[in-house]
């Protein structure tokens, strides 16, 4: 009896996030590239948590700055102004310590969520006054040797073809597409679009005044993807 209903339990949710990605206004390669991190999950609900905050954040970014959702899989930095969704995917999810040149100086940690793919899912913190924050985005090739002394070298090769690129453009890549959404021109979750948007991920700060020092820090950073600031250090 368990069996079938943990079956039943696992169709469900998997209708619904094809629903989802379904209804997402996005390109149809990208509606193709989340249904096939899907197929690759095989049954595996941390693999599943890490596609489903990737989806959210698509339907999150795309409520708030219309049409700019398909920013997501083509490699945007997002900066979400609020670490309880990064605590969340570390509680949920599979990941790796990885080393990397975001905010340096300046970072707190990253890691990079295991999607069963060789696109990367980067995570991390950064500090911000009295706070943290909490960045994502999706990179086109991951450096992973867990599979392999091979498939990792040729892995670290377009890593690296991928980099330059970005060093010569000024673009990120991601998955699907090329993004001018970077560390030094992200796209801004502000911490009240959290609560409406992420819901039961969402943390308020325990003590009010550390909340409201924090808050005070981020009155002046980017409201908007279409900005050239980017949240103070």
């Amino acid at each position: 009896m368990y069996i079938i209903k943990y079956i039943t339990l696992s169709l469900n949710n998997t209708m619904s996030n094809l629903n989802r990605i379904n209804d997402l206004k996005i390109p149809t390669n990208q509606k193709k590239f989340l249904n096939e991190l899907l197929s690759k999950d095989k049954g595996n609900r941390k693999t599943i948590f890490a596609v489903e905050v990737i989806i959210k954040t698509i339907e999150t970014v795309e409520s708030i700055y219309p049409g700019k959702g398909q920013e997501i899989l083509k490699g945007a930095h997002v900066v979400i102004q609020n670490p309880a969704v990064y605590e969340s995917l570390i509680n949920n999810s599979n990941y790796r310590s990885r080393i990397s040149s975001h905010y340096r100086g300046n970072r707190i940690d990253e890691k990079g969520v295991d999607l069963e793919h060789k696109s990367d899912f980067l995570i991390g913190l950064f500090a911000q006054g009295e706070g943290e924050i909490f960045w994502m985005q999706l990179e086109n090739t991951k450096v992973d040797f867990s599979e392999g002394l091979i498939r990792g070298a040729i892995l670290l090769v377009l890593h690296m073809l991928d980099y330059l690129y970005y060093k010569f453009t000024g673009q990120n890549v991601g998955p699907c597409g090329l993004s001018e959404y970077t560390e030094t021109k992200p796209i801004v979750i502000e911490n009240e679009k959290i609560r409406d948007y992420f819901g039961e991920i969402y943390k308020p700060f325990d003590d009010l005044k550390k909340h409201e020092t924090f808050v005070a820090r981020l009155s002046n950073e980017s409201k908007s993807p279409d900005s050239n600031s980017v949240p103070a250090a």
